[in-house]
């Protein structure tokens, strides 16, 4: 994020970051962890990302600030959901919380197993 809140909460969850750039091509599965800007829109770097990479992508977790009124809090998540069927791993406000980067972890573990057959 702008803030980088975003990137903050990744960081404490010890898996791999990378950030999006322009032109960044992602071969490989990933979840991704984008923000909400605005009134609850996608930021536009995360839409143009996605409209290159996908095909590759498995979930969504979504920050958000509880500020912006409950049907925008983490708007980005859903709407990024919804248009490429992959679902909502996490909504969370701010950098997350403890439980936050738990769930999340145990989210991604989740669908690795049940994608990759790995065991935790």
């Amino acid at each position: 994020s702008g803030m980088g809140k975003t990137e903050k909460f990744v960081k404490k969850t010890g898996f791999p970051l990378t950030k999006i750039s322009q032109g960044l091509k992602v071969t490989e599965p990933f979840v991704l962890v984008t923000y909400t800007t605005g009134r609850g829109e996608v930021p536009e770097t995360t839409s143009d990302f996605l409209k290159e990479n996908s095909s590759n992508l498995l979930a969504v977790a979504c920050s958000g600030h509880r500020n912006w009124g409950v049907h925008n809090f983490c708007k980005a998540g859903e709407i990024v959901a919804k248009k490429y069927k992959v679902p909502v791993l996490l909504k969370f406000e701010m950098v997350g919380s403890k439980s936050d980067v738990e769930k999340f972890i145990g989210g991604v573990l989740e669908i690795e197993k049940e994608l990759f057959g790995v065991q935790q």
